[in-house]
């Protein structure tokens, strides 16, 4: 907001043209109006956009406002929030609204393997943002966010901006959890019963995993963005400026001193470390066995075993401007397989555990009342992400093996049809109501021919269908 500082500072001198001062108006009203994190502006944009072009009245009230052309706008009739123009990627990025077009147009496109229209007309004139909030996963101890985002008619869609994003993002308790249900469905749903001793194995590995996650998730770190603040203060302290009374804790405390440098290594966070000794864990259990990392890939994209009970909160298809995938779809389950790694970060909001820096709340309010104590640290989570250039890799080579089998198709079905085959003798054989049957290996071949091909065929058809 330095245009709105320096508007301010400027205002009643002549430093400023009038000219300028129009300028900064009109720039500090765009960051006003502009939000910060895109991701639920574009689920009303998409919203919007869907039934606009399907014909339908757009919705009202609420965040649906801020999302219509023309944005939402004051008493005096002053655009105060305008989301369709909020930009993605910078200033030279597309706006919310462009996207929304790009992905209206692909979904409204796309068709099953049976050629029939994923989504019909009816479905885009009933869009919404699904409105249930947030659930407890599977019966668990805390509510945390549902897979869907939006919903065309009743289908449930995941929706996700271009680029790197999350498949799903939970702290220790809840992903412990969400662990635990996925291998208690693999092992009590396998077609072929997952053998006792290789089920208690699982589950002692498991056992472990959620105690190294629960550990780690009991523990407060300082993330970058405090340290950041922390040495913003410093340079002030050296100025000759105060620092805040919650710097001067940490000072006191001996967690950092009078350069913002850490003396407390058990408050500094290492993303990598952390990272690299939770997925080891993980990955042993989860991506040891092709089956069961298939299920927690399902379950990361769609929430359908531990949102099973709860309508509207599973996701049955992925969405973005780029690619529209079905999660019920095992191809869809290939391609993310390949394309999301687990990462352990810091989520912020919460105490560090030591009670003069915890009892330190911020500056009185303007009506007299106590400020809120400060969370000055931060706690684990895990975050599922899903690789832009991982996806693209897998969704290519998914597209190469659908390529190669058509190769293949068309050369049996050459082959099967040519002058002198078997396919082309016994057609020949039916349409003179030929009666032979003593070559019965020529008719087993052919037989054998034909269900190749078809096979062939069927596996075409479950290919998936990628629109871009």
């Amino acid at each position: 907001m330095k245009e709105l500082n320096l508007l301010v500072e400027n205002y009643f001198s002549p430093a400023l043209g009038a000219t300028d001062i129009l300028r900064l108006v009109e720039q500090v009203m765009n960051e006003v109006s502009q939000p910060k994190e895109l991701g639920k502006p574009f689920e009303y944009v998409v919203v919007q956009v869907a039934r606009e072009f399907a014909a339908a009245n757009p919705l009202d009230g609420g965040d649906y406002e801020k999302a219509k052309v023309g944005g939402l706008k004051n008493a005096k009739g002053q655009v105060i929030a305008d989301w369709r123009n909020a930009r993605f990627g910078g200033k030279k990025g597309k706006t919310l609204e462009q996207l929304a077009v790009e992905l209206y147009d692909m979904a409204s496109k796309a068709t099953d393997s049976r050629g029939v229209p994923i989504f019909s007309q009816e479905d885009f004139q009933t869009a919404k943002v699904t409105d249930i909030g947030k659930q407890k996963y599977g019966g668990g101890s805390t509510k945390v966010e549902i897979k869907s985002d939006i919903q065309f008619g009743d289908k449930t869609i995941s929706l996700k901006l271009p680029g790197d994003v999350q498949a799903g993002s939970s702290e220790g308790v809840t992903q412990a959890e969400q662990l635990s249900i996925v291998l208690d469905y693999h092992i009590n749903n396998a077609k072929n019963k997952v053998a006792e001793y290789e089920a208690e194995r699982l589950k002692a590995l498991l056992e472990t995993s959620k105690t190294a996650i629960l550990k780690l998730a009991e523990k407060s770190f300082l993330g970058s963005g405090r340290q950041r603040m922390f040495s913003d203060e410093i340079a002030a302290l050296k100025a000759g400026e105060k620092p805040s009374a919650l710097v001067q804790a940490y000072i006191k405390e001996g967690i950092m001193d009078a350069t913002a440098t850490y003396l407390d290594d058990r408050y500094y966070f290492d993303a990598d470390a952390a990272s690299e000794k939770i997925g080891a864990k993980v990955n042993e259990i989860f991506q040891s066995n092709d089956k069961l990392w298939r299920k927690l890939v399902h379950e990361l994209l769609s929430g359908a075993i531990g949102f099973a009970e709860i309508p509207g909160a599973e996701a049955q298809f992925i969405l973005n401007p780029e690619h529209l995938f079905d999660l019920s779809d095992d191809k869809t389950i290939d391609i993310y397989a390949d394309a999301i790694e687990l990462r352990v970060a810091l989520k912020g909001g919460r105490a560090i555990g030591i009670k003069s820096i915890d009892d330190i709340r911020k500056p009185q309010k303007p009506d007299g009342k106590k400020g809120k104590k400060y969370k000055s640290a931060a706690s684990p989570s895990y975050r599922w992400d899903i690789k832009a250039n991982l996806l693209e890799r897998a969704i290519a080579k998914e597209k190469a093996k659908a390529d190669a089998l058509i190769r293949q198709l068309a050369a049996l079905t050459f082959a099967a049809t040519k002058p002198g085959s078997p396919i082309q003798m016994r057609e020949e054989e039916s349409q003179e109501q030929s009666l032979d049957l003593g070559n019965m290996f020529d008719r087993a071949y052919d037989d054998i021919m034909i269900g190749i091909v078809n096979n062939f065929e069927e596996e075409l058809k479950d290919s998936p269908i990628e629109q871009s």
